[in-house]
């Protein structure tokens, strides 16, 4: 029984090594290590929920103006909003800034 676990073992890693070298799956591979790394992020949850979501809701247009946009995505960050005093502020400043990113219905969402 443990000769066929470690036969099993090295049969799958040596699949895994052979898959690893085709260019699609390095690709797949690389993507899957970076979103490991998004969820590290302190801001995970205002970013990936928030952020990306509403940014892509209705069409991925508001990704590019919000989340490409390196201007416009500083002042929504989680800590560039916290910085606003009051709800009113922060409130202001995601409807400009979502209006000004192009996302769709930026009202209702930046409430």
């Amino acid at each position: 029984m443990e000769n066929t676990v470690a036969r099993a073992r090295q049969d799958l890693v040596s699949v895994v090594r052979r898959l690893a070298r085709q260019e699609d799956v390095k690709l797949r591979l690389a993507d899957g290590k970076k979103g490991m790394r998004d969820l590290k992020r302190a801001d995970f949850i205002w970013h990936e929920l928030l952020l990306l979501s509403f940014a892509t809701m209705g069409n991925s247009r508001g990704a590019e103006g919000l989340i490409r946009d390196r201007k416009n995505y500083k002042r929504v960050t989680f800590d560039a909003l916290k910085r606003k005093r009051t709800k009113k502020g922060r409130l202001n400043e995601l409807r400009t800034v979502l209006r000004a990113a192009k996302v769709r219905m930026p009202d209702k969402k930046a409430a």
